[in-house]
């Protein structure tokens, strides 16, 4: 699905959402605002109680609200300062056994089980 056709169908969700509350989305917005809640989990329960609209709709219309990804030209706002992710340990090397088998023991432990020449 191209991104065009993935913003028609979400922006219709969100207009099916106004129908069903009765409110336009900018409304819907600031009663969100207003409620000084944060996190999404608390925003979709308010929309739900508050819009009387179902789970997956109260979703859209948090998500618009959180988001700039999810807005219209007209209603982005900032956008959110992106945050590198850590990156991931290193894999222990292991080592090849006989017939080409992999080894279960790291690197490390074979290198301190070999004898030492004695030359």
């Amino acid at each position: 699905m191209d991104d065009e056709k993935a913003r028609k169908m979400f922006q219709a969700y969100l207009d099916n959402a106004e129908a069903k509350s009765g409110k336009t989305l900018p409304k819907m917005h600031a009663m969100l605002k207003k409620s000084g809640l944060k996190a999404h989990v608390e925003l979709r329960d308010f929309a739900k109680r508050e819009f009387g609209i179902g789970h997956g709709h109260a979703q859209a219309v948090v998500m618009r609200y959180l988001k700039p990804e999810f807005r219209t030209p007209e209603e982005t706002r900032k956008p959110r300062p992106v945050v590198a992710k850590a990156k991931k340990p290193a894999a222990k090397k292991y080592v090849l056994g006989a017939a080409n088998r992999t080894s279960t023991r790291p690197l490390q432990a074979v290198q301190k089980s070999r004898p030492t020449s004695g030359r």
